[in-house]
């Protein structure tokens, strides 16, 4: 009797064991509540970038809105000139006076002035003297105003 009595306990403990092993632990969640979780996760990341997408859109609304106020290329702006006068000592050579016209901000790029100097065969024909420069003439005209020619 002692033999089937401790063979029982011994098949009891072993089937409650085999029953323990294949049940979830109670603190871990259940399958049910991380599907859940992982589904509220999607949505949220869903959510934050339906926000930045309306966020993007409202920009580049903005953006389209603030181009088409701007005056396109063809169209003339009318910027008032702006004059200045160009001190032009002896000795000063054509890269120090493009230097300074582009300082007084009467040329838009210290380049293409040299090479319009060159092209008018100008460049050692500055004459020393003060010139009322405009910010609307062209490179030629400034040329013709502070050459000998």
């Amino acid at each position: 009797m002692t033999n089937d009595f401790f063979r029982g306990a011994g098949v009891i403990c072993l089937l409650g064991g085999g029953i323990l092993f294949f049940l979830p632990p109670e603190d871990a969640p259940s399958e049910q509540a991380a599907q859940k979780t992982e589904a509220e996760s999607e949505d949220n990341s869903l959510e934050e970038a339906e926000a930045k997408i309306t966020e993007l859109e409202e920009r580049l609304e903005e953006e389209r809105q603030r181009e088409e106020e701007r005056p396109s290329e063809d169209e003339e702006v009318d910027d008032p000139a702006v004059s200045a006068v160009l001190q032009i000592e002896s000795g000063m050579n054509s890269s120090d006076v493009t230097a300074q016209l582009d300082r007084l901000g009467m040329i838009e790029n210290q380049s293409s002035f040299q090479e319009t100097l060159r092209d008018m065969e100008r460049e050692s024909s500055l004459q020393p003297g003060s010139y009322d420069i405009d910010s609307g003439m062209t490179n030629e005209e400034i040329i013709e105003v502070i050459s000998s020619n």
